[in-house]
């Protein structure tokens, strides 16, 4: 892939989207679709910056970008492209439950819906009296529950919850200028991650009080829920920090660098990139150290399996396959047997700390 990766999304263990970044005139923001080990068709969007936000709950997959200051979503059905433009607005989130449900929130009202059927503009500030200035993650588990995090008017760091009529806003303490990732793994369980080692989780009627999980003054790398009662976050400092339920967090020292981690069930996957090590944790136990060169990866480890894991490299990709990480892929081949050429590596633009929604 020729730019790097901005975005991911898997719908299946072998099915995955992706959003490339674009260089203006030199190429536009394309969206690959990946199946079955071989990129099957792509999706590009002329005179268009910053693909983000991909949200593929289907082969049909929805992402934003931007132009002249506004916001644009575009749903992708095949090779079908539907483009519609949703806001004039300096920042947005884009979350979408099912193929034909998405939202869209931004400092200036959301809106919902798919495709070319949108809602009008509505002021979510008119329930919470202040507008939405610093948004900082949004999930959508259906077409009637969606929660989201982020700084309002003039006040702390908030958490706003909506039930498919109305919003309801929570205060989550002080903070405001404090990054939050956000993930739930119900609608009924949502956990909150701050960048000073602290959360606050959604129990189904309130959000409990802040509590710290760790003595740190930033530098959380990811934060995974996979139950209710079931998260991770790591951090810069080689720290993986486990939620079983209750007020407090198991710590494991697993390597000695940053810590990247993700899981898909009860199988984790942490790797130390500047040291080129890894981990994986199988039935709630680490095993040891592997000296494996995973050296230099970009944004994040994505597992999709117990025996499927995968690191990005700007331009290329390592798999792991249960037991071992297979050799980098330099380029990518399309189902015509083509490939795309490379250029030279630039940092991927993903988000330091990723909260995925459901």
């Amino acid at each position: 892939m020729p730019y790097p990766v901005t975005d991911v999304s898997c719908w299946s263990a072998t099915s995955c989207g992706l959003t490339t970044e674009g260089m203006g005139r030199v190429s536009d923001p394309e969206l690959l679709r990946w199946q079955n080990g071989a990129v099957t068709s792509s999706v590009a969007v002329p005179n268009r910056s910053g693909a983000s936000e991909l949200s593929c709950p289907t082969s049909t997959c929805h992402f934003l970008t931007q132009s002249g200051g506004a916001f644009y979503v575009h749903r992708a059905s095949g090779s079908s492209v539907t483009t519609t433009r949703l806001a004039t607005d300096f920042q947005g989130e884009l979350s979408c439950a099912t193929s034909t449900f998405c939202m869209f929130l931004g400092s200036d009202g959301f809106r919902t819906g798919s495709g070319t059927s949108w809602s009008a503009r509505k002021p979510a500030e008119d329930v919470i009296g202040r507008n939405l200035f610093s948004l900082m993650d949004l999930s959508c588990s259906s077409s009637t529950s969606c929660t989201s995090v982020g700084a309002l008017g003039g006040h702390d760091a908030d958490a706003m919850r909506w039930d498919g009529r109305q919003w309801r806003t929570y205060d989550l303490g002080a903070g405001m200028n404090t990054q939050r990732a956000l993930d739930c793994a119900a609608w009924t369980s949502c956990m909150v991650v701050d960048s000073r080692g602290r959360f606050t989780r959604w129990t189904g009627s309130s959000w409990t009080s802040r509590t710290t999980l760790a003595n740190s003054t930033g530098g959380f790398l990811a934060l995974d829920c996979t139950t209710s009662t079931s998260c991770l976050a790591s951090d810069m400092f080689g720290n993986v920090l486990t939620w079983t339920g209750g007020s407090t967090w198991g710590r494991s020292s697993l390597t000695e660098g940053a810590s990247l981690v993700d899981c898909a069930g009860s199988t984790c996957m942490a790797t130390d990139t500047a040291e080129g090590d890894w981990r994986v944790r199988r039935s709630g136990t680490w095993g040891p150290r592997v000296l494996d060169r995973v050296y230099g990866a970009f944004g994040r480890v994505v597992c999709s399996s117990s025996t499927s894991c995968f690191l990005l490299y700007s331009d290329q990709v390592r798999r792991w396959t249960g037991s071992s990480w297979a050799s980098l892929v330099s380029s990518v081949a399309t189902s015509a047997g083509t490939s795309r050429s490379t250029a030279p590596a630039r940092r991927s633009a993903w988000r330091s700390v990723t909260a995925a929604g459901p």
